[in-house]
């Protein structure tokens, strides 16, 4: 993957929700984290059956196509935990999607 596109999506992703819903965007950061290292064993072990070269091991390498879609997925876990509603979801997807067109 193009890292610097990756790098962008992903800060797309986090920064969408502070400017959201997340009035404290350490709270939203602390939930990542936290889906983010929940999911990383199942992650891992899917990616190493796979015969995949990756250890997961570099959070921030958005290179490798196995930590960019954990990290993704983590986003996605903390708007689905921290947003209160669905219309603050649907928020949170309006300007994502504004961001990155």
């Amino acid at each position: 993957l193009d890292e610097v596109l990756t790098d962008a999506l992903l800060k797309a992703m986090m920064d969408s929700a502070p400017e959201t819903f997340e009035r404290k965007p350490s709270r939203f950061r602390t939930a990542w984290k936290e889906a983010r290292a929940a999911a990383k064993p199942a992650y891992l072990a899917a990616a190493l059956s796979s015969g995949a070269d990756t250890s997961l091991t570099a959070d921030a390498d958005n290179s490798d196509p196995y930590t960019f879609d954990l990290n993704a997925y983590a986003a996605a876990v903390a708007v689905r935990q921290r947003a209160p509603d669905a219309a603050a979801r649907d928020a949170y997807a309006a300007r994502l999607g504004a961001r990155v067109l």
